[in-house]
């Protein structure tokens, strides 16, 4: 399973030949890694798009039913580079005052005629007033949009946010000194593939030599090979460079065809296995009301026994002032707000507040709608209760009744908004000013 930096790696080190004469030269020269490279990159970050001055790989979807007949050795004749995207022509029509007008595919001419109505994955533009290099990669929007992704220049990605409000790269856009690179990962390009029923047709074409200025030199021997490894059909021709008897070089060019990524059933596995882990609830001690008895949740084995029977899921459990911690320490991820946790695109807590003993407590029924590993988090931190809940929750949460009590945040955060001012000389000046800090989010 490869990485984008991996990917990366080999790219960059494709011109960098070993010495003649030594031991790595010959499968270097014969673009022995390349393939390897082409069978091992369909897992992980999966490259779909390569223009190097030495390295071409352009990846297209085809419907599968198209994949009849001699549609292999058909697809060897490939002949098309970087797709610039849709384009509109027209002609005159009839008449002087009539206009053919219509929409071109992304490729109208490939070398396969099912290849041409493909889905293109990674178009290159070219814009003249985009210096330096004039050029950039735009991604197929149906794959972005339906896969929630969004691109973050900062990141060199088109990214989501996962369970913990962390960014989830999933397709990475990189420049290389001599071109462009594009890499989705698998499971990405597997999902998309089989809601389209389409097939992957990844064309390349690898130049190797160790000595480009005297390649018109060199003698071209031509071989052929089809190769069938671990369902990945990959199809090809080598015309390998002679200098004296001795392989200098080799051009590799074929065709990569992958029906499916992921199967359908690998892919309902891991959804279930998802369901499972969210479904999943970490053991608490809480305080059953109106009892207040306290015990265990789940049962496990601990010095407080478990309850007898599951705890009404509007108990609450008690924990460490130290749990909020996290949350405050970044607020880029967290936002606190009154009663409530919020994680990035990901996941809230409601109603957790804090007792007359200054400890923060939540419902069960809200602790276990978290993701499995962040209730663990919570989990470390819980404890008997020293105190119940305040007289707020108990008006809110139980009786259904606003709470118009005094809160001692609520007063703080409503003086220094109202702060008063000092007049010098006829001229207002503020005392006191949070100084850009969010008071509001500090004092929640």
């Amino acid at each position: 399973m490869l990485k984008v930096d991996e990917v990366t790696a080999f790219l960059k080190a494709f011109d960098n030949p070993p010495p003649r004469g030594t031991d790595d030269f010959p499968s270097w020269a014969r673009n022995i890694d390349g393939k390897a490279f082409l069978h091992g990159s369909l897992e992980g970050d999966v490259p779909v798009f390569v223009s190097l001055d030495h390295a071409y790989i352009d990846t297209v979807l085809v419907d599968r039913s198209k994949l009849v007949d001699n549609w292999r050795d058909e697809l060897l004749n490939w002949n098309f580079g970087a797709s610039e995207g849709w384009s509109l022509e027209a002609r005159e029509g009839q008449n002087a005052t009539e206009l053919d007008l219509w929409l071109v595919f992304p490729r109208p001419y490939t070398g396969w005629r099912d290849l041409e109505p493909g889905e293109t994955l990674v178009f290159q533009r070219f814009f003249p007033g985009l210096p330096p290099r004039k050029s950039y990669l735009e991604l197929n929007q149906r794959l972005i949009q339906a896969s929630s992704l969004h691109w973050r220049a900062d990141r060199g990605a088109f990214s989501r946010l996962d369970a913990y409000g962390d960014f989830a790269d999933l397709i990475h856009v990189r420049q290389l000194s001599s071109g462009h690179l594009c890499l989705i990962h698998a499971e990405i390009l597997g999902k998309y593939m089989l809601a389209t029923n389409q097939a992957l047709v990844r064309v390349f074409d690898f130049h190797r030599c160790d000595d480009w200025k005297g390649f018109s030199n060199y003698r071209i021997h031509r071989t052929g090979e089809s190769v069938l490894i671990n369902e990945s059909a990959l199809s090809a021709n080598i015309e390998e460079l002679h200098e004296s008897g001795l392989v200098v070089g080799s051009l590799l060019r074929g065709v990569q065809v992958v029906e499916e990524l992921i199967s359908s059933e690998q892919l309902a596995t891991r959804l279930s296995r998802i369901q499972k882990a969210q479904n999943r609830q970490a053991s608490f001690i809480a305080q059953e009301l109106p009892t207040s008895c306290v015990g265990v949740w789940p049962p496990e084995d601990g010095p407080v026994l478990p309850f007898q029977k599951p705890p009404d899921p509007i108990s609450p459990a008690y924990f460490k002032a130290e749990v909020l911690s996290k949350y405050k320490q970044h607020p880029d991820r967290y936002a606190i707000s009154g009663s409530t946790i919020d994680c990035r695109g990901s996941w809230s807590l409601f109603s957790d507040d804090v007792n007359d003993e200054g400890q923060v407590y939540a419902y069960l029924k809200d602790l276990w709608t978290l993701p499995y590993e962040e209730q663990l988090y919570w989990k470390s931190f819980n404890e008997p209760p020293r105190a119940g809940i305040t007289h707020r929750s108990f008006s809110q949460d139980f009786m259904a009744v606003a709470w118009t009590g005094y809160d001692p945040l609520v007063a703080l955060r409503d003086a220094l908004d109202h702060f008063p001012t000092v007049s010098v000389n006829g001229t207002n000046l503020a005392v006191w000013s949070d100084r850009g800090k969010r008071i509001h989010e500090l004092l929640s």
